[in-house]
């Protein structure tokens, strides 16, 4: 029953829309797990960003590389560029954010009320 409930949480949280708390976040996964930043006036920008929605993912392969996109027009109006390695690093990350939401969570559910009894 436990892990149902931490499975049920976790979709939650990922189903949820995006809120600029959320998309800051994002920010700071992409930035830990080695993505970099690609700004307006780089011409690649416009490339990109033809291709991804804002604060979605996508990728790109060309000649066997895979590259990973996110856009923010939010934050810092920037696109981040990642290597596959980057995207299982910013994976890893958001899924230690979300196990340590939902442990915090069933600590809370666990928890004993205090009836004042005795």
């Amino acid at each position: 029953m436990r892990n149902s409930f931490v499975a049920i949480v976790a979709t939650l949280a990922v189903a949820g829309c995006a809120t600029q708390t959320q998309v800051r976040g994002t920010d700071n996964f992409l930035t830990q797990a080695g993505f970099t930043q690609i700004d307006r006036g780089d011409p690649a920008f416009a490339t990109v960003v033809k291709n991804v929605h804002p604060h979605r993912f996508g990728h790109r392969t060309v000649n066997g590389v895979a590259t990973y996109y996110y856009f923010d027009p939010t934050i810092c109006g920037c696109v981040y560029r990642g290597t596959a390695q980057d995207w299982e690093a910013y994976r890893a990350l958001v899924a230690d954010r979300m196990h340590m939401h939902a442990e915090m969570l069933l600590e809370d559910f666990d928890m004993p009320s205090d009836s004042g009894g005795g």
